[in-house]
């Protein structure tokens, strides 16, 4: 009897941490008020816009123009507390980039919480942004995997799963491309209880042109089944694989999160089996050209529905 009360008190120990990690994770909200980019440096100015103190581990940047392209992870340290902000974030630890960065180039780069939260966004050098990237919506029990191989994708004309930060096709121009496209992206959950997805779930895709923010141009992808191919999609309620569970971690580090899981998007409406395409933005068919993600995710977590919305970097498609 003392050892099942000691499990007991053990089990009930780690449900308290991980829900307090969860709270803490929906108090976090921070603002990337600038970002440059000098020579190879990151240099960023965060505010803390939320109520509670947050920690900057990681800073990742991803070359969106560069052949080969790169990926690099970079580890931060900055406390920023409510209301304040920090200035130079990044300029000390990202340094010796796998390139030098290119004025005519474009670069995502994410900013990582210690509670997991992250924020993303779409950078040229020596070009400042501000006020676009908070973390509006990228709140929640489940993140998103920032690496090369967490979003990937497959096509008529790639079957085997491609690092989709950057496309290339040998595409003739037209309304559409590239054709019956399915986005994998990989998402961890860092909650106490596992979440199931719903069959609501999807990423908005828009072209990012000259008025992609006033003209609705944009192209939803709805989850699939995991068997799906781009020439076969199932849609994800009939599929074998329904429904999709991304686990809670078994072993207490809530921090870290379960074992990943990648989820499909391609269905041109909510549950359905025809696939999606891409659309030509305002800068009509011409390489180069930059489409933003958002990723929404639908699913039940201890018998209540959650709406997740992840802003996403997005991709670079080159005609070739």
């Amino acid at each position: 009897m003392v050892w099942y009360f000691g499990q007991q008190s053990g089990l009930y120990a780690q449900g308290a941490k991980a829900q307090q990690l969860a709270q803490q994770r929906l108090q976090e909200r921070f603002l990337v008020q600038q970002v440059l980019l000098p020579s190879a440096h990151v240099n960023a100015t965060i505010q803390n816009t939320g109520s509670i103190a947050i920690h900057i581990v990681e800073i990742a940047i991803t070359s969106r123009s560069d052949s080969p392209m790169w990926h690099k992870i970079y580890s931060s340290n900055y406390f920023i507390d409510p209301g304040s902000s920090a200035i130079n974030v990044g300029y000390n630890e990202v340094v010796n980039t796998p390139k030098a960065l290119n004025t005519a180039n474009t670069y995502t780069v994410t900013f990582i919480t210690e509670r997991g939260n992250s924020q993303t966004g779409i950078y040229t050098p020596t070009a400042v942004q501000s006020g676009a990237y908070e973390t509006f919506g990228n709140l929640g029990y489940l993140t998103v995997s920032f690496t090369p191989t967490g979003f990937e994708y497959t096509s008529q004309q790639v079957s085997t799963p491609q690092i989709a930060w950057q496309l290339s096709y040998n595409y003739a121009c037209g309304g559409y491309y590239p054709p019956d496209i399915i986005w994998w992206v990989v998402f961890s959950n860092h909650g106490m209880y596992d979440a199931t997805i719903q069959q609501w779930s999807g990423i908005e895709v828009f072209p990012l042109g000259s008025g992609w923010y006033g003209d609705y141009w944009g192209n939803d992808f709805w989850i699939v089944d995991a068997g799906s191919t781009p020439n076969h999609i199932t849609s994800y309620t009939s599929g074998s694989n329904y429904p999709q569970v991304i686990h809670a971690s078994q072993s207490g580090n809530w921090q870290a999160g379960g074992v990943p899981v990648t989820l499909g998007f391609g269905a041109d409406s909510v549950n359905d089996n025809h696939g999606q395409n891409l659309q030509w933005g305002d800068n009509g068919c011409q390489t180069g050209n930059v489409f933003e993600f958002i990723i929404m995710v639908t699913y039940t977590y201890n018998g209540q529905e959650y709406t997740q919305v992840i802003p996403f970097g997005g991709t670079v498609v080159n005609l070739s």
